[in-house]
């Protein structure tokens, strides 16, 4: 009968196509325990070549171990770990090893749901056999397929996921009080659950090492007890930085409603089952199943209030290195300034030279022009050599006045044309200025508050056991 599973197992894959390797073996752990009850749990962690991942198979289903160490135990739990590299989307096993190990373990639906899944828990009941099979995923790091054989008791696992969470899920199936669960059902979803709290931890210890670093580096904070040495890099990189430690903390966020739907979902699992089994030694494991769920509640409610308390001040340093950025650009915009004034008064002496350079070119002009005209032969000069020795005096003389009588008028014209537009370009600049000063006086009071506000802060800093390195970064 199909399910509302089947569509969307069908419809569409979130997780992409999974390539394989041409890898020869496959890593597995096991968990025995004894029959009698009257020894420890133990559990083994092994590599299978592929050739012989049917006798493993067998082996484990039908409680006969390779060790003989192991004869008087059966096998309550085996689990076939297959690192994930999500960047490449390959599958660290051999071709076909996955497809074989779905098969075999009857988990063809619960695999095909929980690429269709972004994050979350479910059961399902599994079509080749009937029986209830459940996934845990959360994209794009771990996807975990199990069920349990109601006759025999074991609990068949595939663990899809990275490597380092793989590490981590072994060295958890070597606990003595996982392994006194391995019966139970629902331990796979308490393992997640247990792999989901430190790694909700890692991450918040990590944003709280960095913002710690950062609030040394601007100092604003008024916590007394700060052993961390400041931050290094531009402010730029470490309000960076501070929006990574946010969205860090938005992924835990995310990762706490995870593991709140998979306690619950773990919850669910186990009064199923304690409705189901009435013996004590499997009412006594699922009480202490409940506890262990109970113990991480109360540790994701603390993380819970960690995730809000370290969120506020990664924004509160945030907004602090946005201000401490606007500040450093305000220096950086006056020491311009500067700068362009240097260079008006270079430009102003430059002008000054130029201005003399033109008087004197204006001095020459009217002599020049009116020698170049009366050298002309349009003027008839040529009585001048007709003339006896006596008379050549008195006629030079009376051409010099002329020379001088033509070329003082025309210097003066000239001086007074251009002293009228020197006087009219200075008398718009002075109406250009005035209309400038009246425009800066409105915004005096709001220019000076802010010039005293930036004073203020550095002269703040400059008292602050980390000046030297703001200042450093001010003055570059």
């Amino acid at each position: 009968m199909a399910s509302i599973d089947d569509y969307f197992a069908s419809r569409q894959s979130l997780w992409g196509e999974f390539s394989s390797s041409n890898k020869s073996f496959l890593t597995v752990s096991e968990v025995w325990h004894s029959k009698d009850s009257n020894s420890q749990p133990e559990a083994l962690h092994r590599t299978v070549k592929n050739r012989e991942l049917s006798t493993w198979l067998d082996n484990t289903e039908t409680s006969q171990p390779m060790d003989t160490t192991l004869k008087d135990k059966k096998c309550v739990l085996r689990v076939a770990w297959v690192p994930h590299d999500r960047k490449q989307g390959l599958n660290d096993v051999g071709a076909g090893i996955l497809e074989h190990l779905t098969r075999v373990f009857h988990h063809q639906l619960a695999q095909l749901r929980f690429r269709a899944t972004f994050a979350g828990a479910a059961s399902l009941i599994e079509p080749s056999n009937g029986r209830r099979t459940s996934f845990f995923c959360n994209h794009p790091n771990i996807a975990v397929t199990w069920s349990q054989c109601t006759i025999s008791g074991l609990t068949s696992v595939i663990c899809i996921a990275d490597q380092r969470k793989i590490v981590i899920l072994q060295d958890l199936l070597s606990c003595k009080f996982i392994q006194a669960l391995a019966n139970l059902e629902p331990l796979p979803a308490l393992m997640c659950s247990i792999l989901c709290c430190r790694e909700i931890d890692s991450l918040i210890n990590t944003v709280k090492h960095t913002v710690r670093q950062v609030e040394v580096r601007t100092g604003h904070h008024t916590f007394m007890s700060r052993s961390e040495p400041p931050a290094t890099g531009d402010l730029l990189r470490l309000s960076a930085d501070m929006s990574g430690c946010i969205s860090n903390l938005a992924v835990n966020t995310r990762r706490l409603g995870v593991l709140r739907e998979l306690n619950k979902f773990i919850i669910d699992k186990a009064f199923d089952s304690q409705k189901t089994k009435n013996c004590d030694k499997a009412s006594n494991s699922l009480k202490e199943l409940i506890s262990n769920i109970k113990t991480i509640q109360k540790h994701s409610e603390m993380q819970k209030l960690d995730v809000e308390f370290f969120a506020s001040r990664a924004q509160i340093q945030r907004d602090a290195l946005v201000h401490l950025i606007a500040e450093h650009e305000l220096l950086a915009n006056q020491e311009l300034a500067k700068d362009t004034r240097r260079l008006a008064v270079l430009a102003q002496k430059d002008s000054a030279g130029i201005k003399a350079l033109t008087i004197v070119a204006t001095l020459f002009i009217p002599p020049t022009f009116v020698s170049s005209l009366f050298s002309m032969p349009l003027f008839d000069w040529g009585s001048a050599g007709t003339e006896n020795h006596t008379g050549g005096t008195e006629t030079w003389k009376n051409r010099l006045l002329l020379y001088l009588t033509v070329t003082g008028p025309l210097m003066l014209v000239t001086f007074s044309v251009w002293g009228l537009l020197i006087l009219v370009w200075r008398l718009k600049q002075k109406k250009e200025v005035k209309q400038l000063r009246l425009k800066a006086r409105c915004s005096t009071s709001q220019g000076s508050e802010v010039i005293s506000l930036v004073s203020k802060r550095m002269s703040g800093i400059s008292t602050s056991g980390d000046s030297e390195a703001l200042l450093g970064q001010f003055s570059t």
